[in-house]
């Protein structure tokens, strides 16, 4: 007879996965992404925030984004110019894990619009939806700091 705890262990493992972020879930593009969407906290551990950078070039954006993403402790993951998008992943906080950030760039005129959106794991955990709110406020406020020093 198998102990208990195996018999339980594969749908204990298939729980907590399923509520891992993943990449594969994000927007491939930014054509795909409403820039003026709700803000916020728009789902279970999920932050969506807009910006308008003024006279910064979609060449320059990117780069900014790859950087500010960095700033933040995100190792880059996917970085698709073509398609205005930067993507990382950040490792364990006190609140949350599994966290996945991703920023979206158009150009609008000669100013570039940005939607940041951060997904972390989507598990009940002790504490419920304690993902950190202030993600996406500070990769902006990284982002416009770059792009300020060129």
């Amino acid at each position: 007879m198998r102990p208990l705890f195996l018999t339980y262990l594969p749908l204990v493992a298939a729980t907590l996965l399923s509520g891992c972020a993943s990449v594969s879930e994000f927007p491939a593009t930014a054509a795909d992404v409403n820039f003026d969407g709700e803000q916020g906290h728009t789902g279970w551990a999920k932050y969506e925030r807009s910006c308008l950078i003024r006279d910064v070039r979609l060449s320059e954006a990117l780069p900014a984004a790859e950087k500010a993403l960095g700033f933040s402790k995100f190792d880059l993951k996917k970085s698709d110019p073509a398609g205005g998008v930067v993507i990382g992943e950040h490792g364990a906080t006190p609140y949350d894990y599994n966290i996945i950030a991703a920023i979206y760039v158009r150009a609008e005129g000669k100013d570039v619009r940005m939607r940041i959106h951060v997904q972390a794991s989507r598990d009940i955990g002790f504490l419920g939806d304690a993902t950190e709110r202030n993600w996406p406020v500070e990769i902006e406020s990284s982002l416009r700091a770059i792009l300020q020093r060129q």
